[in-house]
């Protein structure tokens, strides 16, 4: 798909969150908002990482309620994460919803009953409670590898965050060791009906701004009232985390920075992991430690799907220009994780022999070409790294092609050179009804819109030390206006007229 995407396609793929924070890792403070562009620069160690690895905590990707025979077994998932850690608060429900399970059983077709307040009040206190003080710490310790009070800024008490998405507002905050605490004002629906539908359809939810109206089918004289209950919780709990988390509704994918050496020992560590297995229980294993975003990059490549993603033909074009060849993923033998090759030029060479370009690029074409799904989000750290500049370039105005296919993507960046083919492309966008000539052509697909792209800065903190998440200006005529990489430039320039001139022979000054 083009740029030429109707207007409801793109308003339904356009990332809607804001987050906050104030003393988490090196970052001070600061305030992001993604785009379907959204670019983190700055110094290394100054907090990019931290922030997209803390939004991809917020992001899952099925419903995040699997709906099973009793509510004391209705996992709620967050953060790709399944527990049952609700059962015994959710046996509080069990009475109010039998009781609906009957009046299903009982009334006839058209007829509609609403669910009591304060019930729905204590089961959505009970789920914002579990998705943002339990389920959300336990994402984050996971993906950053740690307990949570090792992310608190160096001399600090606590960390915060804040976030806003699809008009739902929390802030939460670390007390007593590290638990979460959440201060919000979340509140349920006003309204939550149960209507029996005329007809045998399936059933089926109607949520809207100020109502949650589920429609069933008759239920049948000898299906059990318990059940029936457990059916309708199961389905307003659905309807609440929605609601409360809309982020987890989206999948996500993280491409971890230093991903060419991950990939490369993958095998090892795979296969040493296989080997200390039957050990466990007799000695002590040593297992090594890894954040959830690198184990869950390691698990994506040993299982890598064979299935044609909806990236695969543009990402399979791109992998041509830029390798001039492609990435080939191979089991040596059946049900073993597999052999990576580059093939060029019709051999195949193991990708621990290829350039360091080709490994670096290696997993970002196997995620498209197989794994990332359409409309998605996919995390990049350093997408130039390794690359000539030329090829910088060029990944550039594929980055542009996949957001205007429907991907939403984050990148961290060192790369000016980066930025200004992003400028380009931006620039082509205010040109596309004066068109630059065919030196300069650039297709519709590869416009990239100012609306689309936002990009942060992480400085310095004078003030109050660590770094500072702003906005850089994006201009409709000027592209990014970024005063870090301008200010370097002036350095670099200044050094070398210096240089120059005592070369020359003049005296220091």
């Amino acid at each position: 798909m083009g740029s030429s995407r109707t207007a409801a396609e793109q308003a339904d793929r356009r990332i809607d969150l804001s987050i906050r924070v104030s003393d988490f890792g090196p970052i001070s403070s600061g305030e992001f908002q993604l785009r379907p562009l959204t670019v983190f620069i700055g110094p290394n160690n100054s907090g990019k990482s931290y922030a997209s690895v803390l939004t991809r905590c917020l992001y899952g990707g099925e419903v995040p309620v699997s709906r099973i025979s009793s509510p004391r077994l209705v996992l709620l998932r967050y953060g790709g994460l399944l527990d049952d850690v609700l059962a015994d608060e959710l046996t509080a429900f069990e009475e109010p919803f039998t009781q609906l399970g009957r009046w299903l059983k009982m009334r006839k077709t058209g007829r509609a009953v609403a669910i009591d307040h304060a019930v729905m009040e204590s089961l959505w206190r009970t789920a914002a409670d579990y998705i943002y003080e339990r389920r959300l710490r336990e994402a984050l310790e996971r993906c950053f590898g740690c307990k949570l009070a090792d992310l608190v800024r160096f001399g600090k008490r606590k960390l915060a965050f804040g976030f806003a998405s699809e008009g739902v507002e929390v802030a939460v905050d670390t007390y007593r060791k590290g638990r979460l605490r959440r201060s919000d004002t979340l509140r349920p629906a006003p309204k939550t009906y149960v209507e029996l539908l005329r007809g045998r359809r399936s059933r089926r939810a109607h949520p809207a701004r100020d109502t949650i109206r589920l429609v069933y089918p008759p239920v049948p004289s000898g299906y059990p009232a318990e059940l029936a209950g457990e059916s309708v919780l199961s389905d307003v709990l659905a309807q609440i985390a929605q609601r409360l988390s809309p982020t987890v509704m989206r999948e996500a994918y993280y491409l971890p920075a230093a991903r060419s050496g991950i990939l490369q020992a993958h095998r090892a560590l795979a296969a040493g992991m296989v080997d200390m297995a039957p050990l466990v229980g007799t000695r002590r294993v040593a297992v090594p430690q890894l954040s959830g975003v690198v184990s869950d990059f390691i698990s994506s490549i040993l299982l890598l799907p064979s299935a044609k993603g909806p990236y695969h033909q543009l990402a399979t074009e791109f992998e041509a220009e830029l390798i001039g060849g492609r990435i080939l993923a191979r089991p040596e033998q059946e049900a073993t994780y597999p052999q990576l090759y580059y093939e060029f030029q019709g051999r195949e060479i193991p990708l621990h022999r290829s350039s360091s370009t080709v490994s670096e690029l290696a997993p970002v074409f196997l995620y498209l070409k197989h794994i990332v799904a359409e409309q998605s989000l996919l995390f990049i750290e350093e997408p130039e790294a390794h690359l000539h500049p030329e090829n910088q370039r060029r990944l550039a105005r594929f980055l542009v092609r996949l957001l205007n296919a429907g991907l939403n993507l984050v990148i961290t960046t060192h790369s000016e050179l980066l930025l200004e083919q992003l400028n380009n492309h931006m620039l082509a966008g205010v040109l596309q009804r004066k068109p630059p000539g065919r030196d300069l052509a650039y297709s519709e697909e590869e416009v990239l819109k100012r609306d689309d792209v936002a990009v942060f800065a992480f400085s310095p903190d004078d003030s109050k030390g660590g770094y500072q998440i702003r906005a850089v200006p994006v201009d409709a005529k000027e592209g990014i206006l970024e005063e870090e990489f301008l200010r370097v430039h002036e350095m670099l320039y200044e050094e070398s007229f210096k240089l120059r001139r005592r070369a020359e022979g003049a005296p220091p000054a």
